[in-house]
């Protein structure tokens, strides 16, 4: 997984954040699937208001099962201005695939985007050197078996952009676990760095600076789970089964009597 750091090396200072911890226990039956437990862990800026554990479902079906996860919604908005704003949420959920039914991949999706507004300046300001921006969001995921703990590994990272992005991952069920915890982690960040100046009629050398804002924003986070029924045996795989049976029980049949005749010999 990259350093959730790695992007900030050059950033001197990071704004404290408050911390939450919103947990709950859930049991979303959907058509193919039960959801039976939820949790969410937020990092969030200060002026964010702590968001509650929950998740909806908007559609289910044989073959997928698509969650809202509103803890998700506006936690992961930061705005920044002088500093650097950092926002995070960790959630965990277990699901069970119904009778019949196995999970075959996961997806997460959303979209997101920055708005940057330069400092406000004196009209008559000398610009000496600009500050500029930047803005990051990235994501790291893992299935596991319930209760086991999986190292998350990164599944995007976009920096430095401006109008809506999708972002996203998709993980796959490789082991055929019917029953198994997902774990992601969601992050965004965003940075205004100083703009410095200088006024034509002050004393050379008199530096002044002053910032923008930055905001980042996460749009729509969804989670659709895909699910397919179990495959069914064909009729003549259900003949093939029966008459070996037959065999089986012919042959075991055929051994008890032998067996018997064998122990009425004389002298056995």
């Amino acid at each position: 997984m990259r350093s959730i750091f790695t992007p900030l090396l050059a950033v001197p200072a990071i704004l404290l954040h408050s911390v939450a911890l919103a947990e709950t226990s859930v049991s979303v039956p959907a058509f193919a699937l039960d959801i039976s437990s939820y949790e969410s862990y937020s990092q969030l800026p200060v002026s964010v208001e702590v968001p509650t554990a929950s998740i909806s479902i908007l559609s289910t079906s044989q073959t997928s099962t698509v969650i809202s996860l509103d803890s998700f919604e506006g936690a992961l908005d930061v705005r920044a201005g002088g500093s650097h704003m950092l926002a995070y949420v960790w959630a965990t959920m277990t699901l069970q695939a119904a009778l019949g039914y196995q999970i075959t991949g996961i997806e997460f999706s959303a979209s997101t985007y920055a708005i940057r507004k330069p400092p406000t300046l004196p009209s008559n300001a000398i610009i000496d050197g600009y500050g500029g921006f930047a803005t990051y969001a990235w994501s790291s995921a893992a299935i596991s078996d319930v209760g086991a703990s999986e190292p998350l590994t990164e599944q995007y990272f976009v920096s430095n952009f401006t109008t809506p992005i999708p972002v996203g991952w998709n993980l796959s069920n490789p082991a055929g676990l019917s029953n198994f915890d997902l774990t992601m982690e969601v992050w965004s960040s965003a940075r205004s760095f100083a703009t410095y100046y200088v006024m034509p009629d002050e004393e050379f050398g008199t530096w002044h600076k002053a910032y923008g804002t930055t905001e980042v924003y996460y749009v729509d986070p969804l989670l659709t789970v895909y699910t397919a029924a179990l495959p069914v045996p064909e009729p003549g795989i259900w003949t093939m089964m029966g008459a070996g049976l037959l065999l089986i029980g012919a042959t075991r049949r055929r051994y008890v009597a032998q067996a018997k005749g064998l122990s009425h010999q004389p002298g056995k």
